[in-house]
């Protein structure tokens, strides 16, 4: 599957708003859920919204990748039918600071389309850039 990094900028926003120190986001795979009903697997607002927008197989793959990419931490006990997310990790944090604002989003995405790299390291070091910039062109302000 392609990453789809508006996906994962959109799953790393949720994740911050749904998460505490006592709630944990869950996400289900629906197809499991629809098979397998049970009392306790009804999906959330959040990842119904999520699934609707990217569609459900696309928003577990890229939790997954997120995790795997040390950007969330997954709770030790898990499920066959479900995915459950503690919080952003601090790389999750840092990186989220970077891409929060629609506006410096924007910009993030087009100089990664004219350098034509999209990885995650290149994303997190034209964030960081191009947050320097701002951060520099405020500085110099009269």
């Amino acid at each position: 599957m392609r990453l789809n990094f508006d996906c994962v900028r959109d799953i790393l926003l949720c994740i911050e708003e749904n998460t505490d120190l006592r709630n944990q986001c869950i996400f289900f795979d629906l197809e499991l859920i629809t098979a397998f009903p049970s009392p306790d697997s009804t999906p959330s607002p959040y990842q119904m919204e999520l699934s609707e927008k990217y569609g459900n197989d696309t928003v577990l793959y890229h939790i997954n990748y997120c995790c795997a990419a040390g950007l969330l931490s997954l709770s030790e006990s898990q499920e066959s039918d479900r995915t459950i997310v503690e919080d952003l990790t601090p790389e999750g944090h840092s990186f989220l600071a970077n891409i929060r604002e629609a506006s410096n989003w924007e910009k993030i995405k087009k100089v990664a389309a004219k350098a034509g790299s999209t990885s995650l390291p290149a994303l997190s070091s034209i964030a960081s850039q191009v947050i320097a910039a701002i951060i520099k062109q405020c500085l110099c302000l009269p």
